[in-house]
């Protein structure tokens, strides 16, 4: 019994998204560069959200089904703020790789012990990366659900 969160990152890394590079926990840097846009990165403060463990059946605990349900906290730098662009300007194009984004995530299959849904479509906003460059961009969170002994 144990919660895929390696088998999780890994999968939504390897998403197939034109022109969006995606990281996973493992490759993530302080600093994104223009050149690195636009990029999908795992957001280090508040990553997991863990909601209660819920018991399906009963029985002896390493046995007993369970649903783990959690949230990914992802953070999505879409262009550099500042760059000559307003946005009002940027907004087109970030909905369509955001909404590339979201098709992808909805259509990972992790197998049958795992399922990936979406909080809502994230808002446009000035977001930071660890190195407080600022940047258009949105914070994006995904419902991961985990059935354990299934």
């Amino acid at each position: 019994m144990s919660i895929p969160i390696d088998t999780i990152t890994a999968a939504i890394a390897a998403l197939t998204v034109t022109g969006v590079t995606i990281r996973d926990t493992l490759n993530c840097t302080d600093a994104i560069t223009v050149r690195d846009c636009p990029v999908l990165a795992p957001r280090p403060n508040n990553f997991v959200m863990l909601n209660p463990v819920e018991r399906d059946t009963y029985g002896a605990s390493p046995v007993a089904r369970k649903t783990v349900t959690f949230t990914l906290s992802y953070r999505f730098f879409y262009s550099v703020v500042g760059q000559g662009r307003g946005e009002y300007e940027v907004f087109p194009l970030y909905l369509d790789k955001i909404f590339a984004i979201m098709d992808a995530l909805i259509a990972c299959d992790l197998g049958g012990t795992v399922d990936m849904n979406l909080s809502g479509v994230p808002n446009l906003g000035v977001v930071t990366d660890g190195a407080d460059n600022q940047f258009w961009g949105s914070d994006v969170e995904i419902i991961c659900t985990v059935f354990i002994n299934n």
